[in-house]
C-alpha cells in the first residue's frame, strides 16, 4: 500500500506445500518491513487477496511511530570530543562509531558492518537503548539485546568498549548520511556548598576524603552521537541482468536432485532445489521451470538453514511436480 510515512520493504517469500491423502493445501507467506519515515499515527489499510474465485481482505493495522529524539533539555549530546561538566579533565567521556565493510554497495547487496560504542573506564555509565542509524537509503539489520564487551587502550585512555555485528543493506540509488546514536546514563558528582566554623578550616577538613562525605551522585541522560558518515548506493547494471531477476545480490550456487527418475503418467516428482552461499537470502526465490508442457506443478515450500550468519546457509526448495504425459522430461 502508499502510505504517507511509511516505506514498505520487501523482505522475502515463504511457501509451504503439503499432500495428504491426495488432498494438497499450500501457505504462501509474504514479510516486508515497515519503516516509519516521521513521527505520528498511521493505519495500514486493507490488503486484498483473490484466490480459488474468492477475495480476501486483512484487518487494518494501526501503529504508532515515536521520535526516537528525546526533548534536548534532558540529555547531553556528546560526540568523540566533547566532555561532560563536573567531570574534570575526562576527555572523550563516550563516542561510538559506525564500520561498514565498505562504503560504497549496490541496491539489495549486504555489506558487513560493526558498531563500537566505547565509555571512558573512570566513568559511571549505564547504556539504556540500543545503537540507532539515522540516515535514508540504507536498511540495518536487528542487533543482539547482548553486545560484546572488551577492554580497550586508545592514546593512553582505557575505555569499556561494547560492540554489535550488523549488516547494512542499501534500498535506493543515492549518497546518503549515516549518523550513529545511543542513549545511556551517567553519573555526575554534586556538591553542595558549606560554611565551616571558624577553626575548621586546616588541611584536615580540606581533605578528599572528608568531602567525599558532602558528595552526592545523580543520573544525567547521556546521547552519544557519532561522527556523521557517507554511504554511496549504486543502482545494479541493466546489463546481464536476468528478466526473471527477483534481487537477491552475493555468492550463490545452485543444485537440483529430482526423484524417482522413473514414472508413469500421473506419477509425482519432488524437485529439490538448493541454493548456497552468501548474500541477500530474503529475495532469493524458487526457481521456475522454463516449460511446464506435460507437467501439473505445485507451489513448492522453502527452508532457510542458516551457517555462520543470518547472511549465509543454504535455502532449500522443494516442489511437486505431477507428470501428465509420457516420454522423456528434461
Amino acid at each position: 500500500p502508499d502510505v504517507e510515512g511509511l516505506s514498505f520493504h520487501e523482505r522475502g517469500t515463504h511457501r509451504q506445500f503439503q499432500m495428504i491423502n491426495n488432498k494438497s493445501s499450500s501457505t504462501v507467506t509474504y514479510t516486508y518491513l515497515v519503516q516509519g519515515l516521521a513521527p505520528g499515527s498511521y493505519t495500514i489499510p486493507q490488503i486484498t487477496v483473490k484466490a480459488s474465485g474468492s477475495t480476501i481482505k486483512t484487518d487494518p493495522i494501526s501503529c504508532t511511530v515515536t521520535d526516537s529524539n528525546p526533548p534536548a533539555s534532558s540529555s547531553r549530546n556528546l560526540t568523540s570530543t566533547d566532555s561532560p561538566e563536573n567531570q574534570g579533565n575526562m576527555d572523550n567521556i563516550a563516542f561510538i562509531r559506525l564500520i561498514p565493510a565498505k562504503k560504497e554497495g549496490y541496491i539489495g547487496e549486504i555489506i558487513p558492518t560493526r558498531i563500537e560504542a566505547f565509555f571512558n573506564r573512570g566513568a559511571r555509565a549505564r547504556i539504556t537503548s540500543l545503537p540507532a542509524v539515522k540516515g535514508e537509503g540504507v536498511l540495518v539489520d536487528p542487533l543482539e539485546e547482548e553486545p560484546q564487551q572488551r577492554i580497550e587502550t586508545l592514546n593512553g585512555t582505557g575505555y569499556n568498549v561494547v560492540s554489535w555485528d550488523t549488516a547494512l543493506t542499501g534500498i535506493k540509488e543515492g549518497t546518503y548520511e549515516l549518523k550513529m546514536e545511543l542513549n545511556a546514563t551517567i553519573q555526575v558528582q554534586t556538591k553542595q556548598k558549606r560554611r565551616l566554623p571558624p577553626g575548621f578550616d586546616d588541611d584536615f577538613f580540606q581533605d578528599r576524603i572528608f568531602n567525599d562525605f558532602f558528595t552526592q551522585y545523580e543520573n544525567q541522560p547521556l546521547k552519544v552521537v557519532g561522527k556523521p558518515m557517507t554511504m554511496k548506493i549504486h543502482d545494479l547494471p541493466a546489463e546481464g541482468k536476468p528478466d526473471n531477476f527477483t534481487g537477491a545480490v552475493g555468492s550463490f550456487s545452485f543444485e537440483l536432485e529430482a526423484s524417482p527418475k522413473s514414472i508413469g503418467p500421473g506419477d509425482p516428482i519432488t524437485l529439490k532445489m538448493s541454493v548456497k552461499g552468501t548474500g541477500n537470502f530474503d529475495n532469493v526465490k524458487a526457481p521456475t521451470l522454463t516449460s511446464e508442457e506435460g507437467l501439473k506443478s505445485y507451489s513448492p515450500s522453502s527452508e532457510f538453514i542458516k551457517s555462520k550468519g543470518p547472511h549465509s546457509g543454504e535455502k532449500i526448495f522443494e516442489q511437486a511436480v505431477v507428470v501428465t504425459d509420457s516420454g522423456p522430461l528434461n
